[in-house]
């Protein structure tokens, strides 16, 4: 289990390197949403969410989970997959009702049809495949019974290693360096080559969020920058570039460039953010049409805006394993929906009874089975 000490040491080793307005940023306009970094509240489930449901992940000799994966430990496929990874790089597969189909173990070696350690996996729609990026610059394809299919070499120049993948269609794959920031590359695999780099604005800090920068949603691809970075973009396939989407404006509370001016270093800046700054600084962010969940951090202590994109009410809640109910990392967002992903014993921590939609599954749950996903359904 991950405690907030141990949260905050994967998030500084990642460091390596209320009312709309439109407000004007070159030559696109992007609206400008203000969120509230001043009033911060204990969490109220009742006020926040309006159920929470528990999906049990099926325990057996071959669907153990070990120790989350430190920098993508979970993410959801709509209406198909969940997908879980470990600290032992073996990545596990579970439907909907949390019945285990399959997972990566056999495939975990350095046979030129395993991969040996894993930097990043992303699921294909167009293929229904995993593409697994490892830190040598290979992508390793596996259906989604780990059956081996392809292993390719990218071949882009990279100023380090490339640190994230997400699939675009069958073939092309938007890649993130680990050194260059502000900046993707849109790599077609089949042709073996770089089809463009995108910059994008707004670069604070070079931290690496945890979870994926890019959300589908109703047929919207929502971009959160995997760095430190208030912009929010939607992705246009056929331009292949990005629109400026909201700009998240938390005032003197929140961080900026002219905070870290003084600092000449990555590891200069990573430090004063995640330990001394007096500023919130957003270090993750889940997206879609409805919600804009983030995640800041200030002085060692963490803490969660949600803000309603309809409503603009939004609300700050600091996160406090002293607190219950208290409100867990979230993994995913698809609509109203929260996904979080919690071992047995925290369940009481990050839930309400009272709000549990089926309390009889609680029954069978045992301390030492495998975490299960938590689905909260927002009303905030």
């Amino acid at each position: 289990m991950m405690n907030k000490t141990n949260i905050l040491l994967s998030v500084l080793c990642l460091l390596i390197c209320s009312c709309n307005n439109i407000v004007k940023k070159g030559d696109t306009n992007e609206k400008s949403i203000s969120v509230n970094l001043e009033n911060i509240s204990n969490p109220n489930f009742k006020e926040i969410f309006n159920s929470i449901e528990i999906c049990p992940l099926e325990t057996n000799d071959s669907s153990l989970i070990g120790n989350f994966f430190n920098t993508k430990k979970a993410f959801y496929i709509p209406n198909k997959y969940y997908v879980v990874i470990d600290d032992n790089y073996i990545i596990h597969l579970f439907n909907m009702k949390g019945e285990a189909i399959s997972n990566s173990s056999k495939q975990i070696g350095q046979g030129p049809q395993e991969y040996y350690i894993l930097q990043d996996v992303v699921y294909n729609y167009y293929n229904n495949t995993f593409d697994i990026l490892d830190p040598f610059g290979y992508i390793s394809t596996y259906d989604i019974n780990f059956n081996f299919i392809s292993k390719n070499k990218i071949k882009a120049e990279t100023k380090d290693r490339f640190r994230k993948l997400f699939a675009l269609n069958k073939n092309q794959y938007i890649l993130f360096d680990n050194a260059e920031k502000g900046v993707f590359t849109i790599y077609d695999l089949s042709k073996n080559k770089t089809i463009k780099k995108t910059p994008y604005i707004g670069l604070i800090a070079e931290s690496t969020a945890i979870s994926s920068p890019f959300n589908l949603s109703r047929n919207i691809l929502y971009f959160t920058p995997p760095e430190i970075n208030n912009h929010l973009f939607i992705y246009n396939e056929n331009e292949m570039d990005l629109t400026p989407y909201y700009y998240i404006e938390g005032g003197n509370n929140s961080i900026d460039k002219t905070d870290l001016s003084q600092f000449n270093s990555v590891e200069e800046r990573s430090e004063f953010i995640l330990r001394d700054s007096p500023k919130y600084s957003a270090i993750d962010r889940l997206c879609n049409e409805k919600y804009i969940i983030s995640t800041y951090i200030k002085q060692q202590e963490l803490f969660i805006n949600i803000y309603n994109i309809e409503t603009n009410n939004n609300k700050t809640f600091k996160k406090d394993k002293n607190i219950s109910p208290n409100l867990p990392s979230f993994f995913s967002i698809e609509g109203e929906t929260a996904y979080a992903i919690i071992y047995p014993s925290d369940i009481d921590q990050f839930t309400d009874n009272d709000l549990i939609t089926n309390k009889n599954i609680l029954h069978t749950i045992k301390e030492d089975d495998n975490p299960c996903i938590i689905k909260y359904k927002i009303k905030l």
